[in-house]
């Protein structure tokens, strides 16, 4: 896997958190003229895996789009070499999901501070507009509707002090701890695409598969454009596929 590109440092912006080495996969929506795509990788390196390779691994990913009125109506995917090819695009006050219940168990190697065999369920939200949204996916993370302000969701439940990163398509990340409403205040400061991510575990073993697992780690994202801002820094070259 490459290493993580170093970025600009930004004086107005502070704090700047920098991902380490517990970061893992995620998957992710990215939406544009052309229509809407899943794809598998890490946001914040432009990494996205591809086929034959890692991208196979998710095995049944489904997709969902949730009307501004809440009427919902399935997606079909189609994977191709780098992604999976949404059939529905998602126009004012629509969201759409996606998420895999059947990637394989597998054993964790010290990822999000983790050892022991893991059953891993990615989930990822894709909002054409920051307006507010209702929970759906077990870990959501919605938009409130307030300016730079988003809610993580467990099950329906704001999640209080839920750590959530917030990663622009340059790279640039940073951390932010909700507060007692499970509410984060983002720092969004360029025009562009951002990914928003969280994990949450649940240590009750189980099987799935015919394969028997020690914990559930959940990783939710959200991700949508901002038409305005200023000129984001560069984006960074494409990585090279971990296979």
């Amino acid at each position: 896997m490459s290493s993580p590109v170093r970025f600009r440092h930004l004086a107005v912006l502070g704090l700047l958190f920098a991902a380490g080495s517990s970061q893992a996969h995620q998957i992710w929506i990215e939406q544009d003229a052309k229509g809407a795509a899943l794809y598998f990788g890490e946001f914040r390196l432009n990494l996205h895996e591809d086929s034959p390779g890692i991208l196979d691994k998710l095995a049944k990913p489904a997709g969902l789009l949730i009307a501004a009125d809440g009427e919902e109506q399935a997606v079909v995917l189609e994977k191709k070499t780098t992604e999976y090819v949404l059939a529905s695009r998602a126009t004012k006050g629509q969201s759409l999901l996606v998420e895999d219940l059947a990637y394989p168990v597998r054993e964790a190697r010290g990822e999000l501070g983790l050892t022991g065999k893991m059953l891993w369920v990615p989930h990822a939200r894709y909002v054409s507009d920051l307006v507010a949204r209702k929970p759906k996916l077990a870990l959501d993370i919605v938009p409130t509707g307030e300016a730079g302000a988003f809610r993580v969701y467990w099950n329906g439940e704001a999640v209080p002090g839920a750590k959530v990163e917030v990663v622009a398509m340059s790279g640039w990340s940073r951390e932010v701890a909700a507060d007692e409403t499970g509410t984060i205040h983002a720092l969004l400061p360029w025009r562009g695409r951002y990914l928003l991510l969280s994990h949450h575990t649940e240590k009750t073993p189980g099987e799935a598969g015919g394969k028997p697992y020690d914990f559930i780690t959940h990783t939710s994202t959200l991700s949508f454009e901002l038409a305005k801002g200023d000129q984001s820094p560069p984006v960074p070259p494409l990585a090279a596929p971990s296979l």
